[in-house]
């Protein structure tokens, strides 16, 4: 009786899995066009990014404005882009563009970081600090995160709350052996 059972329960299991595993569905012409976007998207991003490194940031940014048009939910393309406005001090440009990274993608942290760090260059400190926290709370061992907070807060006058910031910093800093950080506390935050 025992053997019949688990030979009936065998053989429903199979009837019920072998359709899916012997005859997978049809794939869907939409998914597999989103698949081949997608994969267009990374290769104009990669090339974009090759001709950023290369200096070329106008080639950069069309590079990088095809890959969204390829998949224009891709967050990672228009981080990019806000950077290499970043660096071209576009800081409109590149505001819209961490926002609309953060928009796709609210776990971003590096958009948070940048847009934060924008906002604080125009001593938009209240609009800035959430966004730091916001990163900080997406990547808690980030020790350049915690010095950004302690900027804004020594800007402030809060020296108490930015003096605990840079300590952190100063701490993960030495934990993460980053010397280049740890020489920007060091002219800022004497313990």
């Amino acid at each position: 009786m025992k053997k019949t059972k688990t030979l009936s329960l065998i053989l429903i299991l199979f009837f019920a899995l072998a359709p899916k595993v012997i005859f997978p569905r049809e794939p869907d012409p939409k998914e597999a066009k989103m698949r081949d976007n997608r994969v267009e998207a990374e290769m104009f991003l990669q090339e974009g990014s090759l001709a950023f490194k290369d200096n070329d940031a106008p080639r950069a940014i069309s590079l990088i404005e095809q890959s969204i048009a390829f998949s224009p939910e891709y967050a990672e393309a228009y981080y990019r882009l806000g950077v290499i406005y970043l660096y071209q001090k576009d800081a409109d440009k590149a505001v819209e563009c961490f926002k609309k990274t953060i928009e796709l993608d609210p776990s971003f942290a590096k958009a948070y970081t940048n847009l934060g760090g924008i906002l604080g260059q125009f001593k938009r400190y209240p609009e800035a600090l959430p966004l730091y926290e916001k990163a900080l709370s997406l990547e808690e061992d980030n020790p350049k995160i915690y010095f950004n907070i302690g900027l804004i807060y020594a800007a402030t006058g809060k020296k108490e709350d930015a003096g605990r910031y840079f300590a952190k910093a100063k701490e993960l800093s030495l934990s993460q052996n980053d010397t280049r950080l740890l020489e920007e506390i060091k002219k800022v935050y004497k313990d």
